[in-house]
């Protein structure tokens, strides 16, 4: 049986392992819009040097967005934006630090703000775009054809290798293929108003699908869909 002195050190090693762990969940699940000032907390000490991925919510605290090192390892970041056009600034900030940033996932309330979001991003080691559907309904959750055009011809657009989204129509889906000059996979779904309100969506998935392996040139291959288990499409551009 362990003495009690062994005990205690156990307990206090518990102790101090769940404290770590509390401080590195707060650390790596930061809301950095939050209201504490961060003038009183040790964040600006923080060592983010072996951060991989992130996970912010825009605007930042603004004492947050004057202590934001380098972030070489950072790989992967998921970004929520808000209408406050002002996001602008802190995503640019955000993105100056990291060079070697690969995946970027937006969460936009708008589309109107996806347009000021995608003017400002400029990294040419992204290369991985997902784009899922808006926060507001009210909104629209998909990207009509005008939108995609603007995305095809934006910097990231012309780069974007891997692309998650949701697009208004078929048309939408032919155009970010043809111009799109270094699209390798478009992972996609088709909102199309033709057939929301007349069919179920497990037909509607059923009729895109056909439709594209009837439509897409022989270098396009479609992957395996299970209509009942899956809502976007695998589109392998060669």
């Amino acid at each position: 049986m362990a003495s009690t002195e062994e005990l205690n050190t156990n307990e206090t090693t518990s102790r101090r392992i769940i404290r770590f762990c509390e401080r590195i969940v707060n650390i790596f699940q930061l809301n950095l819009n939050g209201t504490e000032d961060l003038k009183k907390t040790s964040l600006g000490r923080l060592n983010f040097t072996n951060t991989s991925k992130l996970d912010v919510k825009l605007p930042f605290n603004k004492h947050f967005s004057k202590s934001i090192p380098k972030l070489y390892q950072l790989t992967s970041l998921n970004v929520q934006l808000t209408t406050d056009y002002t996001n602008q600034s802190d995503l640019r900030v955000l993105l100056e630090q990291a060079p070697n940033l690969h995946t970027l996932s937006v969460l936009c309330p708008t589309k109107t703000t996806l347009k000021y979001f995608l003017a400002v991003i400029n990294n040419p080691s992204i290369l991985k775009l997902n784009l899922p559907k808006a926060v507001s309904l009210t909104d629209g959750i998909f990207y009509n054809i005008e939108q995609c055009v603007a995305f095809s011809h934006s910097p990231l657009g012309k780069q974007c290798e891997i692309l998650t989204i949701i697009v208004q129509n078929k048309e939408c889906i032919i155009h970010l293929i043809n111009e799109m000059n270094n699209l390798r996979l478009l992972i996609v779904d088709s909102f199309d108003e033709n057939y929301v309100n007349s069919v179920s969506s497990y037909r509607k998935c059923q009729n895109l699908f056909a439709w594209l392996k009837l439509t897409l040139p022989s270098t396009i291959k479609i992957a395996e869909y299970d209509c009942c288990h899956e809502d976007r499409i695998r589109l392998w551009i060669r």
